[in-house]
């Protein structure tokens, strides 16, 4: 339980907007662990690869609307 509460906390940001990820990366940088997804479908790969605390989703993004990650999400569960 002590190793769990050490280890950084990781967050998978999904936003293409550079000033926008910026201002998360400022905010939240030096206390978790950020990973990037620039699209739904980098987001998927990250997904699969890796396991994450937290989804911060940009709803409209260059290939599709962020809801319908949440949805397949779901769908997976």
């Amino acid at each position: 339980m002590f190793r769990d509460r050490c280890r950084m906390k990781k967050i998978l940001t999904v936003e293409d907007s550079t000033d926008c990820y910026k201002l998360i990366e400022r905010a939240l940088g030096a206390e978790f662990r950020l990973t990037r997804a620039l699209s739904l479908k980098e987001a998927e790969g990250h997904l699969s690869r890796e396991r994450f605390d937290l989804l911060l989703l940009d709803l409209r993004l260059p290939d599709g609307a962020g809801l319908h990650l949440c949805s397949m999400m779901r769908a997976s569960e």
